[in-house]
């Protein structure tokens, strides 16, 4: 437990333990039975949107990106940009949210886990007795039998954990859960787990949603796509037309989380302007120096597209993936580097550990990873990995210990670390770099070594670890959004991602996304890829390698397939190197 949450450590032994320390709990409006029909299809997506939540952190200037529910992500906004404001001790280091898969109580376990029913689904999955939650949940949808009582309020983005490991799910046990944040949670309708000992939980089951996503709730399907299980039957539930009343989203500012002022604008940074969005505007001109301008609204009818994609120019030479998604599973191989191969692709980074463990763990035994490395580069495909880093002495040391040896057994391209969460969450990051990573990874440097993380990290997090890489690869993702902003438009992502990267002076490979293409900037999925590959190859200094986030999503969308196929292969012709 981290030594500010301290002060906040207690114990409850009943229910009315509980009352007695932090009032009486929200009543559930929506019910187990009502939620698949009121929230919509989790298994069939688009009911979330994206969040930076604020306020995260040891400083308490972090944020953390939460996939929730469309109907209550202002509220959520709201909610954590009040937090931050109010919190002036309690350390928020770790926050959850959606994550598609049943309950994990012990009826559940019960039922499901240790189910005869599900007999055939646990000899396929030799992580059963882990992931069953999720296995089973798809499992069940693939033969339309989900038990839709039993899936988490987690599927649907209406559930947030705040610090699992000091917060657990089992009566009798210390958390630090401080009443005023309950109370705050409840005031924007958000309901505790610490009633039935689940003290990291949060849960939205209020029926006064956002009057402003009431359009999108959705309707049960007529025609479900294939392979996917439509809510339970039932005409969705109705919005209400006056929500209680909360904090408005617009009362603090969504990125740092600071009260605006009485006319709405921002306080002034402590250098005396506002945020600025920087990057070029659509249509090109120079970067804003003021707040972007929002996104318009996309026009009705077909999106604005490329009938195909436009290769005559192309600059780019190689294009990478990140291999998520259960690639390094052996199941996979095989097939995964088949598609891979019939991509084009000339390089695949495998992401080989589990960001949530406080040390370093693959879960997969080195000759495996090994072995599948050896595979991609017998098909001409250069093997990188990817893993993320704590800035702690144990998991850098731990992870030295494992990839340098690895480096040698699967001849590794390069070793890639990701400084998104953890890493940006904890402190002394010069401290991390200075005394433990150069020191296990720099005195016998197994192979070329990068970073990558988001735009809008700080310097002082980032800079420690890049004087030791080789290269860097900002995330710029420009995807479809409901926020109000130009931001993640096609085109002003990467321009923001150069301005913030090209002063570290390492060659860049850009990050960009294979998800959420169609509309991104109110265009089509080729034009949306087409520009932010166009604005790449514009640059200077020059950018010729791109890496998109990630195989998962490439594997979804047959227009995503195609473009990533032609680009790929026409950077093989253009002279990438095998």
């Amino acid at each position: 437990m981290p030594a500010h949450n301290a002060k906040y450590k207690q114990v409850c032994n009943t229910k009315q333990d509980v009352i007695a320390a932090f009032g009486q709990n929200l009543t559930r409006q929506v019910k187990g039975s009502e939620r698949a029909s009121f929230w919509g299809n989790p298994l069939a997506g688009g009911l979330t949107k994206t969040i930076e939540a604020v306020g995260i952190g040891a400083s308490r200037n972090e944020t953390k990106r939460l996939s929730l529910h469309s109907k209550i992500a202002d509220k959520a906004v709201a909610m954590f940009a009040k937090l931050k404001q109010v919190n002036q001790d309690y350390v928020i280091y770790s926050v959850g949210s959606k994550c598609v898969r049943y309950m994990k109580n012990s009826n559940t376990r019960a039922t499901i886990r240790d189910g005869a029913e599900y007999a055939a689904a646990k000899a396929q999955h030799a992580d059963w007795a882990r992931s069953w939650p999720s296995k089973a949940l798809h499992y069940d949808n693939s033969r339309n039998a989900v038990k839709w009582t039993k899936v988490s309020n987690h599927s649907f983005g209406t559930a947030i954990d705040i610090n699992p490991s000091t917060n657990p799910y089992k009566s009798g046990k210390d958390f630090d859960i401080p009443k005023w944040m309950v109370e705050i949670f409840r005031e924007f309708g958000f309901s505790w787990g610490g009633y039935y000992h689940d003290y990291m939980h949060f849960e939205y089951e209020q029926k006064n949603v956002s009057p402003t996503a009431a359009t999108t709730t959705p309707t049960p399907q007529t025609n479900p796509s294939p392979g996917v299980n439509p809510p339970a039957s039932g005409a969705p539930s109705q919005v209400s037309p006056t929500p209680a009343p909360a904090p408005s989203a617009a009362s603090f500012c969504t990125k740092c989380g600071k009260p605006l002022s009485g006319d709405g604008s921002h306080p002034p940074s402590p250098g005396g302007t506002p945020p600025s969005s920087g990057g070029t505007p659509p249509g090109g001109g120079s970067p804003s120096s003021g707040s972007p301008s929002p996104t318009p609204n996309a026009p009705s009818g077909p999106l604005p597209d490329l009938k195909e994609v436009d290769t005559s120019n192309q600059k780019i030479r190689r294009v990478w993936f990140w291999g998520d998604g259960g690639f390094i599973r052996p199941s996979n191989h095989e097939r995964y580097t088949a598609k891979a191969k019939d991509l084009g692709l000339t390089d695949i980074c495998l992401c080989i550990n589990d960001l949530r463990r406080d040390e370093y763990y693959t879960g997969q035994k080195p000759e495996v990873i090994a072995d599948l490395c050896k595979r991609l580069r017998a098909n001409n495909i250069m093997p990188h990995v990817m893993t993320w880093l704590r800035p702690t002495k144990k998991y850098i040391e731990g992870a030295a210990r494992g990839l340098i040896p690895l480096a040698g057994m699967a001849q590794l391209e390069s070793i890639q670390f990701d400084l998104e969460e953890p890493w940006v969450h904890g402190s002394d990051h010069a401290k991390a770099a200075r005394e433990y990573f150069q020191p296990s990874f720099m005195r016998s440097k197994p192979c070329r070594l990068g970073v990558n993380a988001i735009c809008c990290h700080s310097k002082a997090k980032l800079e420690p670890m890049i004087q030791y890489m080789d290269y860097v690869v900002p995330q710029a993702y420009s995807i479809k959004t409901d926020k109000n902003t130009n931001l993640y438009n096609p085109g002003i992502t990467q321009s923001l991602g150069l301005r913030k990267w090209k002063g570290y002076g390492k060659p860049m490979i850009f990050g960009l996304a294979a998800w959420k293409q169609e509309g991104a900037g109110g265009l089509g999925t080729y034009a949306a890829m087409d520009k932010c590959i166009k604005t790449v190859e514009g640059f200077t200094p020059e950018v010729r390698e791109v890496c998109y986030w990630s195989w998962k999503w490439v594997l979804k969308s047959e227009k995503v397939y195609s473009f990533i196929k032609t680009i790929s292969h026409k950077a093989r012709s253009l002279g990438a190197s095998g």
